[in-house]
């Protein structure tokens, strides 16, 4: 069994929470691959998570990254 690492982003919104699951190869990287998403479109006002998840810029109070380890068979 490979150990993985899998990290949960938690959006605060105004009006609630929203979570997400990504991949990375660390805790950094996965920082980064959220805060990429503020400033890949500066003029747009949502941010595309996924094909499914997009969410209003303005909304966003601020995000937290949790670390959890998992086994690969």
């Amino acid at each position: 069994m490979k150990k993985k690492k899998q990290y949960e982003v938690t959006f605060i919104l105004n009006n609630g929470e929203i979570g997400h699951l990504i991949e990375a190869s660390s805790l950094v990287r996965a920082r980064d691959k959220i805060k990429k998403h503020f400033v890949d479109d500066l003029n747009s006002p949502v941010i595309a998570i996924t094909d499914d998840l997009v969410i209003i810029k303005q909304n966003i109070q601020y995000f937290k990254v949790k670390e959890y380890d998992f086994f690969e068979e």
